[in-house]
């Protein structure tokens, strides 16, 4: 554990030191986890997020889903809430998810991403007790609203139908051509809960293609058989609106205005 922390130390002053030593940032992460109780090969999950966009204000690890049978997860999820320091944001609830691998566990993993998707959208306990709907925040009495997002490696594509993922109120934002692995599967995303359309816009959803992947097939060595997905959202403030509502005129809304940007990087 002194070690990860060490880890964890460097990687905090590598970041600072890559923005001049300007931005602050927190790090939190995920209780260690493997693919079954019996595995040694423990994997965690980190959410980075700089001081001066959000804080963080709470995070879980996901061991169990309340629907699941049975319902230990493998490589549990990790869910941290952030709220941003621009008040006229909604807070967004940010999940990491590792599911398990085609083949013998193929359908272990089809049972998990369905009670994923259906546990998070029915059980607030799953999503740090935050609203998933507009109408659940009016109803709550909250005054902001929160924005879900979750992403990582689903090991399949998680906008087929068989999972349902618009049915249980998310878009899918990657399509099934979109290939993240380097056996060229789709099989990174990011699922984001369909209110987010009441805030903001995708500013941009695409794959970071690494230069050097991994490919055990072929006995390339390289950083990773994944590459890292990136997902802008670009905010626009109720008082940035009127702004542009002022500055057109009251017939005329041709642009978006000005507006905050939050950038998720995957894994």
């Amino acid at each position: 554990m002194k070690e990860e922390k060490k880890r964890y130390t460097k990687l905090l002053e590598r970041l600072s030191a890559a923005s001049s030593g300007h931005d602050s940032w927190t790090l939190n992460s995920s209780e260690p986890s493997g693919s079954s109780p019996n595995d040694n090969a423990k994997e965690v999950h980190l959410c980075l997020t700089k001081n001066l966009i959000a804080t963080q204000i709470n995070f879980q690890t996901l061991h169990k889903l309340p629907l699941s049978s049975p319902n230990n997860m493998c490589h549990a999820p990790f869910v941290c809430l952030l709220e941003p320091t621009d008040l006229s944001m909604p807070r967004i609830v940010m999940t990491s998810v590792h599911l398990p691998p085609k083949g013998k566990k193929s359908r272990e993993r089809d049972i998990q991403i369905k009670r994923i998707l259906e546990s998070y959208s029915s059980q607030s306990d799953v999503r740090l007790k935050t609203p998933f709907t507009e109408k659940g925040a009016r109803d709550a009495n909250q005054r902001r609203s929160t924005v879900h997002v979750i992403a990582g490696d689903w090991n399949a594509w998680v906008g087929d139908p068989e999972y349902n993922a618009n049915k249980h109120g998310f878009d899918v934002l990657l399509g099934k051509n979109t290939m993240t692995s380097a056996g060229r599967q789709p099989y990174d995303n990011f699922v984001v809960s369909q209110n987010y359309k009441e805030h903001c816009t995708i500013g941009a959803a695409y794959v970071k293609r690494l230069r050097r992947p991994q490919n055990s097939a072929l006995g390339q060595i390289g950083l990773s058989d994944h590459s890292p997905i990136y997902l802008e959202l670009d905010f626009t403030s109720q008082q940035q609106e009127e702004e542009m509502m002022r500055g057109r005129g009251k017939t005329e809304r041709t642009g978006t205005g000005s507006s905050h940007k939050s950038k998720f990087l995957s894994p």
